[in-house]
């Protein structure tokens, strides 16, 4: 038993740097995507960020602040894009602070495209 423990501790001990880097990817994402400076920088490595074991509402916010992002910088057809990708995230899980700003932002680029 106590061998199993020691194993248990050291798998621990092992990943866990994996799970503090997917962590602060996601941060450093969301830092990024703020500051108008860092916002192309953020937006390349957005595939990256989803791809890093986020939950579910980490998810939601990177689809959000992606298309907001998108929307802001008048690259409407992208921030389209995102926006049904988002909408297909709400559908997977119940998240219905995300699903409000899913309305929000969608709404909102629809009447800058001049689709209200």
């Amino acid at each position: 038993m106590l061998h199993f423990k020691i194993i248990l501790l050291t798998c621990c001990l092992l990943l866990s740097p994996l799970v503090y880097a997917n962590e602060r990817l996601y941060d450093a994402f969301i830092k990024e995507i703020q500051q108008q400076e860092t916002r192309d920088s953020a937006l390349q490595k957005v595939d990256q960020v989803l791809e890093s074991g986020l939950t579910p509402e980490e998810i939601a916010d990177v689809h959000h602040k992606t298309t907001v992002a998108l929307k802001n910088a008048f690259q409407l057809e992208e921030a389209y894009k995102w926006a049904e990708r988002f909408k297909q995230v709400l559908l997977s899980h119940h998240l219905p602070e995300y699903e409000a700003k899913y309305s929000l932002t969608y709404g909102d680029s629809d009447a800058q495209r001049g689709e209200v």
